[in-house]
């Protein structure tokens, strides 16, 4: 059982990898039964995002490896993590899509399981990580983000019915002659739609996307 009396709650841990100060801050620890657990406050398409749940995954391990590496039990013993979770509040949650639509997340709180690196992993994450840093500081145009990092989405083509706004379920394509392949098949009162590429992470969530020379390339493109 987890003893309420134990857990030690928003504590920021200050650390230094190669020469560069970084730090994280915890949500709760408990000491004795070694748990972890980050408070998330999100959307439903953000909780259902796989991309989003990788960065979780990253964010929390790295917490866990602050502890480790940083704090000390009574013993004077680095201190463990055995187990992470995620405790995900969806603040815009829709009892009646919850109800209606069966993908839909039943309840505005979840407890979410992440899987616990072992610590070397994290440690080479975050040299890496780091180190990608420096480059970029020394050679600003030579690092780029990858399509994951991106939150990169190819070009497709999709098959939406004349009037609707949104495209058919399970009507999505990469190659042109199939979508319209299943259009002659769907017959009258549909059309195909062309999407271009995008990058979500860029346009939506990146602050600094006005200096960076990849984002501004790809809107060139398009």
């Amino acid at each position: 059982s987890h003893d309420k009396e134990c857990w030690i709650s928003e504590v920021r841990i200050h650390h230094e990898v190669l020469g560069k100060h970084i730090s994280g801050a915890f949500d709760l620890y408990n000491p004795e039964t070694k748990d972890l657990i980050d408070v998330k406050n999100s959307t439903v398409w953000k909780a259902a995002s796989e991309d989003k749940r990788q960065d979780y995954v990253k964010q929390t391990n790295l917490l866990a490896h602050l502890i480790r590496t940083k704090m000390l039990d009574r013993n004077g013993k680095p201190m463990e993590v055995k187990s992470i979770k995620i405790l995900l509040i969806c603040r815009d949650h829709s009892v009646l899509k919850a109800l209606s639509e069966y993908n839909y997340p039943k309840h505005p709180v979840m407890l979410i399981d992440v899987d616990v690196w072992p610590d070397e992993k994290v440690k080479q994450y975050l040299h890496d990580r780091v180190t990608l840093h420096l480059k970029a500081e020394q050679e600003p145009q030579s690092v780029e983000c990858n399509p994951e990092e991106r939150f990169a989405e190819p070009s497709k083509w999709v098959i939406k019915k004349i009037g609707g706004k949104k495209a058919l379920p399970n009507h999505s394509y990469a190659d042109e002659a199939k979508a319209q392949e299943v259009l002659s098949q769907l017959g009258k009162g549909h059309f195909i739609e062309f999407r271009p590429a995008t990058n979500k992470r860029c346009i939506a969530y990146c602050n600094v996307n006005k200096w960076c020379q990849q984002f501004q390339n790809s809107l060139k493109k398009q």
